[in-house]
């Protein structure tokens, strides 16, 4: 499969006969897009004070902690990085700007492309909440080995790249 192309589900490829142990065996609570969710489920709401305090969406906090380290990203990069929907990181930018944590300015190299850049209040912001992240994220490890933590992000970017 080459980059960009969408992954293709065969919801027609029916269990071969033989096979039905599959369906029967088919067990919800270790059904890995359920297991996804769930966690993610379980540690959004520690950040969320977090995010309250600073008044920042979700969608404004992956975009500042994107761009935290960065020079200036294309939207469509901001858009790849972040996971988000056009429109929300439109209308996040469009908050985002209105506060002067990030500015859109014309690529140079490109007439038609916008880049996004943090101002130095956006870095400052996501300098502070990113202890905050850190935290949370050692909570959710606390009994990862760091080889079980750094071998359960590389499944997670496979199973990513395997769906996009």
């Amino acid at each position: 499969m080459t980059s960009g192309q969408k992954t293709k589900v065969d919801f027609d490829n029916k269990i071969p006969d033989g096979a039905i142990s599959e369906i029967a065996d088919f067990d919800f609570g270790g059904f890995v897009p359920y297991l996804l969710n769930r966690a993610t489920l379980a540690i959004l709401p520690l950040f969320a004070p977090r995010l309250k305090s600073a008044n920042l969406s979700l969608a404004g906090w992956r975009i500042l902690a994107t761009l935290h380290k960065s020079h200036a990203l294309r939207v469509r990069e901001l858009l790849n990085i972040t996971g988000l929907e056009p429109a929300t990181l439109s209308r996040t930018l469009a908050d985002l700007e209105q506060r002067k944590l990030v500015v859109r300015m014309p690529s140079e190299e490109d007439a038609r492309g916008i880049l996004v850049e943090a101002t130095q209040t956006g870095i400052a912001l996501a300098d502070a909440m990113i202890p905050d992240a850190i935290a949370i994220q050692k909570a959710a490890l606390r009994d990862f080995s760091p080889d079980e933590a750094a071998f359960l992000a590389r499944l997670l970017k496979r199973i990513q790249q395997n769906v996009a």
